[in-house]
Formats: structure tokens, C-alpha cells, sequence
């Protein structure tokens, strides 16, 4: 390949990235969330990272919530596991290990519970990079009306970066697999 054949290609796909990476910025770093004015629980979806548990009790403080629902994991770092989360004590918390352990299986979870609990609405709380892939998975794999609140720490490029490639093979899967 000559070498203006090789700029023209690289040019070419350097182009085509930048196009992805700039029509996705709404879905990952700016996506719309809009949490509920009522809601029956509020859902910290997993890992369960601080930020998220604080906003999770805030908001159940704001909007008058009983319950907060926390995904945990039984595998994953030893921080997650509920034995490790002080929050899994309280008595307005179920902690919960979904199956798969994947945000389709969360939402599987979070409507079983609901379900037996007579809910009809939640918000989650994830991170900014997850929020529009999880609602997009709770509308699919749940009939819960669902609203969507940020809970973030400052992410570095290289975080942002693993995130748009980690969100984005999520979305594929969820569109090539569905619902668990």
C-alpha cells in the first residue's frame, strides 16, 4: 500500500471514530436522566461504589422513600460483596445478588422484587457512562417505570475511554442477546 493510500485509510478511520465518539457523548458523559417525582424504591445498580449509596439514601430522604435496593455481588471485589457494604444493615435495605450479574439481570431482579413488593416505580442510580444503557435495559426487561439519577466521581480520560468501549459492548450484547 503506498503511502497516500495508508494516510488516506488512516485519515478515513480516524475520521469514522471521531464521528462515533462524538455522537455518542449525549448517551455516556451527557445522557438525559430524569428521576421520578415519586417513587417506590430507589436501586443502587452495581458495583455499589459510595457515591451511589449516599445518593441513593439522599434521595430517599427527598422523595420519601422506605426502600432502597442495593445490587451486590458475591464474587466480584471484596468491596462489593454485602458483607463488605455497612448500608446492607440498615433496616430500609435489601441488598441483593442478581443473576446474571449484568444489568439485564438487575433489572430482572429489581422487577421480581418489585413485583412482590406491589411497586411500580424506581429509580436507579448508576454513573453518568451507564445511565441511558440501563434505562434503556429496565424499559426492555421490566414493566417498572423507571427514572434515572447521576452519581459520579470525576472519571480520567483513560476511565472515560474504558467506559465508552465497556458501555458500548454492552449495548451490542443487550441487542444481540435481549433480556436474560
Amino acid at each position: 500500500m503506498s503511502a497516500k493510500r495508508w494516510l488516506l485509510a488512516a485519515a478515513s478511520v480516524t475520521a469514522v471514530l471521531l464521528v462515533l465518539v462524538g455522537a455518542s457523548i449525549p448517551l455516556y458523559v451527557f445522557p438525559k436522566t430524569e428521576a421520578p417525582s415519586d417513587s417506590d424504591a430507589i436501586v443502587v445498580l452495581g458495583p455499589p461504589r459510595q457515591e451511589r449509596i449516599d445518593r441513593a439514601f439522599q434521595l430517599a430522604d427527598e422523595l420519601g422513600v422506605d426502600s432502597i435496593l442495593i445490587s451486590v455481588s458475591p464474587w466480584n471485589h471484596a468491596a462489593y460483596k454485602p458483607e463488605s457494604i455497612a448500608a446492607c444493615t440498615d433496616k430500609r435495605v435489601q441488598c441483593f445478588v442478581p443473576e446474571p450479574l449484568t444489568t439485564g439481570g438487575e433489572a430482572i431482579a429489581v422487577a421480581q422484587i418489585a413485583e412482590d413488593n406491589h411497586w411500580n416505580t424506581v429509580t436507579l442510580v448508576t454513573m453518568s457512562a451507564h445511565a441511558t444503557r440501563s434505562q434503556v435495559i429496565f424499559d426492555q426487561c421490566s414493566s417498572l417505570k423507571t427514572g434515572v439519577e447521576v452519581a459520579d466521581t470525576p472519571l480520567t480520560l483513560g476511565e472515560w475511554g474504558y467506559q465508552y468501549a465497556y458501555q458500548s459492548a454492552g449495548f451490542v450484547k443487550f441487542w444481540m442477546i435481549g433480556c436474560p
